[in-house]
């Protein structure tokens, strides 16, 4: 056990090589409810299962509710817009099983939602076109420890904080 003897997998979902897994302490694990799993897949014709989400989501002590995402969405640079689409597939995939809750709701509608995963999004710098000077602009402010420029130039909170994706989410 990696996590200690104190937690127990309380849930896990895989979809080809995407896998989620979600532990909690042991002497958590008898005031869990209402375990859903599910997972949308958003590969080629939403059946491969290369790229999409899954889910877990469950009520603690019968008051707070958790989801859990793991998505792993489009790679590459320039993707910006379908990495955004593979996460409205995901939300509406999930919400239209109608296993998370309020059909008419998405998985928002939880207390805590933690969305994490392979999300490919990159570090934006559309003024600079050469990858290798883009790789060693990037590198230099990781050395400097100039995480304030890297997250300036982020393109996962720069679409959060815009309003295209994951509204009233806060990336950490």
């Amino acid at each position: 056990h990696q996590l200690g003897g104190n937690f127990v997998l309380l849930e896990e979902k895989k979809a080809g090589q995407m896998k989620l897994f979600v532990y909690i302490r042991i002497e958590l694990s008898e005031q869990t409810t209402n375990l859903v799993k599910g997972s949308e897949n958003t590969g080629v014709g939403h059946v491969l299962a290369n790229k999409g989400g899954q889910a877990i989501s469950f009520t603690l002590n019968g008051t707070t509710s958790f989801c859990f995402v793991n998505s792993h969405l489009a790679a590459h640079e320039g993707k910006c817009d379908k990495r955004n689409s593979n996460i409205q597939e995901i939300f509406e995939g999930l919400a239209n099983t109608g296993r998370f809750g309020n059909k008419n709701l998405d998985i928002a509608q939880y207390d805590h939602t933690f969305w994490f995963g392979d999300m490919n999004y990159r570090t934006a710098l559309p003024e600079i076109s050469d990858k290798k000077l883009k790789h060693k602009v990037v590198t230099d402010w990781v050395a400097e420890k100039n995480y304030a420029e890297i997250a300036a130039h982020d393109e996962l909170g720069r679409e959060v904080r815009e309003g295209r994706i994951l509204t009233g989410f806060h990336p950490a």
